[in-house]
């Protein structure tokens, strides 16, 4: 077999790979969890995990792999057996495994010819087996590197080779070459493909029937007319189904999360139960990956700021294991993801003593109960004293913040003392394709996500006011607002007023927790937008995010409103000068 072949079969392994191991991490939990009751089924499925991983790799090449799950077939035998009793340490034992094969693959996508050695782990694992004492297998363990002179395991070859300069270089132009060259996957459903396929069908149809059609354009003019609407139709119907391709379920985040929560609650000592709900329903792969560490951070907090000891917990009366509970369903276009625990709950004036000591907020502030509560979304702000190797430096909850504003998302919290804490994160179905309004200011079209948008007011109906030289808020019914005029910062400069008082809307959205008012010329519509990254000429633009063609053939700004408000503030240039009393 040629060396390409070889490579072929390599990568799809490599991309089976990832599957296999996030099913082997969701078995070893179910085991653990199910370690009282019958778990004979879960010890056959990850059984077939990993005789399925372990042909799988021996038929392409990698036989360290392969050999290695050897050892990990052996010890499930033995477990299910009853011939090793299945305790913490076993299945601390199992997910180290899991934990080192997924590492693996990682790095076997970067480097296919890099020696694996997983002698300590295969002792390890002995040792599970035999009921060895630790220090004997130290001992094996030690034995066994000093045999394996030659083949040093990987961790060990990449600090070597950055010990000496031009090994350091060659190394890191040979990471550098391989992950340029490594591609992504997604695994998809045959009906995904099917359902692509006739819509593509139906397409190529209605095309032909067109271009009969236009031979004698006023004697098939009805039928012209029927065929561009059902065309139109098969368009969305395609658009859809090519979205579909990019859409994975939570089962993988979901069991990350879990296996997070385990280990959480076995490095503070606590005891934790997760409750997983909705893992089926699907998500696009992009806003998946990039929410992943974001979600593990709530996770773990859960249990670190969020349940208490069993001991505390008891004393309340509550049972001693605490729950975490993860939701994630579909609501319309949206995307919602809920990580919920029954523990302490937030105490709102903890909060505002931590946040005043901090120099956050004032001592004298005014600030609602809600807004003590998303203090924990702020950079720095930890209601820890110390920081631990889980939290309380006061970083994770503001990327949390971050990373979901990023997605075009929004987040919610909420909690009672000595009730629990419940963290909501609402996303878009996917960033590709979503619904934008599509305004004009000064004299140029942009698309506003509608997703930001809260309402849409005339200026006329409002009472505007100026607080100072800068600043200006308007009163909408019974609230007071800011109000942030767009054209001052993306008006032309060529001299001509566009703005008609007449025409002149107000979109009203909540950014931060906060209502703003924004200012346009005038409001034309939805527009169904399909996003396309941005051009480096486009990026001067204040609160560009993206790109978009119009129905006319031109190019319209997608406008980020949280951007655009935090550029406004910043260069201290508001809407002014104007009444529209």
């Amino acid at each position: 077999m040629n060396d390409e072949f070889i490579k072929n079969l390599q990568d799809g392994f490599l991309v089976e790979a990832d599957e296999l191991i996030d099913q082997a991490e969701s078995l070893c939990l179910n085991i653990e969890r199910s370690k009282d009751g019958d778990t004979s089924g879960s010890f056959d499925q990850i059984k077939r995990v990993f005789h399925n991983f372990k042909g799988s790799s021996k038929a392409v090449g990698f036989d360290e792999l392969a050999n290695f799950s050897h050892h990990l077939e052996n010890l499930l035998v033995a477990l299910k057996n009853g011939e090793v009793a299945l305790t913490t340490k076993v299945t601390n034992t199992l997910l180290e495994c899991v934990d080192r094969l997924r590492n693996d693959v990682k790095q076997l996508k970067k480097d296919r010819t890099i020696k694996l050695d997983h002698t300590q782990l295969k002792a390890k694992i002995v040792m599970a087996q035999t009921g060895l004492e630790a220090q004997e297998t130290s001992k094996n363990s030690n034995s066994s590197n000093l045999n394996q002179k030659g083949h040093p395991n990987a961790k060990k070859t990449s600090a070597g080779a950055q010990d000496h300069p031009k090994n350091a270089s060659i190394l890191s132009l040979q990471n550098k070459v391989n992950k340029d060259a490594a591609e992504e996957f997604i695994r998809v459903p045959l009906k995904k493909i099917d359902d692509l396929l006739n819509a593509f069908g139906e397409q190529v149809i209605y095309l032909s029937a067109l271009d009969f059609y236009k031979e004698d354009l006023n004697k098939y003019r009805d039928d012209i007319i029927r065929s561009i609407f059902n065309l139109k139709k098969t368009a969305f119907d395609l658009q859809q189904s090519t979205l579909t391709l990019r859409m994975i379920n939570l089962k993988s985040t979901f069991s990350k999360l879990e296996r997070a929560i385990r280990d959480a609650a076995h490095m503070t000592g606590k005891q934790a139960q997760c409750i997983l709900i909705g893992a089926d329903n699907e998500l696009d792969k992009v806003i998946v990956d990039q929410l992943s560490d974001p979600l593990i951070h709530l996770a773990r907090n859960a249990v670190d700021h969020g349940l208490e000891p069993a001991k505390d917990r008891k004393a309340k009366g509550k049972p001693e294991s605490g729950t975490i509970t993860l939701r994630a369903r579909r609501e319309g276009v949206s995307f919602v993801i809920e990580i919920e625990d029954d523990g302490a709950g937030l105490d709102p004036q903890k909060l505002s003593e931590k946040a005043i000591a901090l120099g956050i907020i004032p001592a004298n502030h005014t600030k609602s109960r809600d807004e003590l509560l998303n203090l924990i979304f702020e950079d720095g702000f930890s209601t820890k004293d110390e920081a631990s190797e889980i939290s309380g430096r006061g970083v994770g909850m503001n990327i949390v913040k971050e990373t979901t504003l990023h997605l075009k998302g929004s987040y919610e919290i909420f909690s009672e003392i000595n009730k629990g804490t419940l963290f909501r994160i609402k996303l878009p179905l996917t960033l590709s394709l979503f619904n934008g309004l599509l305004v004009i200011i000064s004299g140029q079209k942009f698309i506003i996500p509608s997703s930001q948008i809260h309402e849409i007011v005339k200026a006329q109906d409002t009472k505007g006011l100026d607080v100072d030289s800068g600043s200006r808020v308007i009163q909408i019914r019974d609230e007071i607002l800011e109000l942030l005029d767009i054209s001052r910062i993306l008006g032309r400069n060529d001299g001509v007023d566009y703005r008609d008082p007449k025409k002149d809307m107000i979109l009203i959205a909540t950014i931060d927790r906060q209502k703003v008012g924004f200012l346009v010329s005038q409001v034309l519509g939805v527009h169904r937008t399909v996003q396309k990254p941005i051009s480096p000429e486009m990026t001067t633009c204040p609160g560009a995010s993206g790109v978009t063609i119009l129905g006319d053939g031109n190019p319209a700004i997608i406008l980020d409103l949280r951007y655009l408000r935090d550029y406004i503030q910043g260069t201290k240039t508001s809407s002014g000068g104007r009444s529209f009393a």
